[in-house]
Parts: C-alpha cells; sequence; structure tokens
C-alpha cells in the first residue's frame, strides 16, 4: 500500500509463537493449539547462534504454566487411544461426548 513495513524472522529474533485451541461445538471437534520458539539459529558464517538464556527459560516456565492448565490426559477416537494436552473445560466436554474429534 505504498509504506515499507519492517519484519522479524522467528528464527532470529526473540518470538514465542502462540496459536489457541479451537472448539467447534456444532462439528464436535477440538483443534489443539500450539506455543513454540526456536532456541538458537545459523547465522550468515553458518556458525550457530544460542538465543538469549532468559528468553530460553521464560519459555520453559511459560511451557510448565500452560502443561499445569492443560495436563497431559488419555483420549480415544477413530478406534486409537491418544494423550493430549487438554484443559479441564474441553476434556469435560469430551467426557460429556460433546467432542468426539481431535485434531
Amino acid at each position: 500500500m505504498g509504506r515499507e513495513f519492517d519484519h522479524c524472522s522467528v528464527s532470529r529474533c526473540e518470538i514465542i509463537e502462540f496459536d489457541g485451541g479451537v472448539v467447534n461445538l456444532p462439528d464436535k471437534k477440538a483443534r489443539s493449539g500450539r506455543v513454540y520458539m526456536m532456541s538458537d539459529y545459523y547465522d550468515e558464517a553458518g556458525e550457530l547462534v544460542k538465543k538469549g538464556e532468559n528468553f530460553i527459560k521464560f519459555y520453559e516456565r511459560l511451557v510448565r504454566f500452560i502443561k499445569k492448565l492443560a495436563p497431559r490426559r488419555e483420549v480415544k477416537a477413530g478406534g486409537y487411544t491418544f494423550k493430549i494436552y487438554v484443559s479441564d473445560g474441553v476434556f469435560e466436554l469430551y467426557r460429556g461426548g460433546e467432542i468426539v474429534k481431535f485434531y
């Protein structure tokens, strides 16, 4: 639109990606969320560069917190048993038959 925008490289910047899960009750499906970061990358010279220690520790604390909110539980779908991280509310929907598929 006639303006230039700066951009951040996920691999080089201290960025944590987060995509929250989605519950679709009419279809009885729940899509999992994701939290992700890259702890190191290769620079222009091909050298491995590790991101800041405080950033990595923050990410690890964040992941532990999320796992407390959404502990790992067994769910069955399509004849298979899976262990996934799922919150209490979504797990109750699954146990009540309101969710039958996780993707």
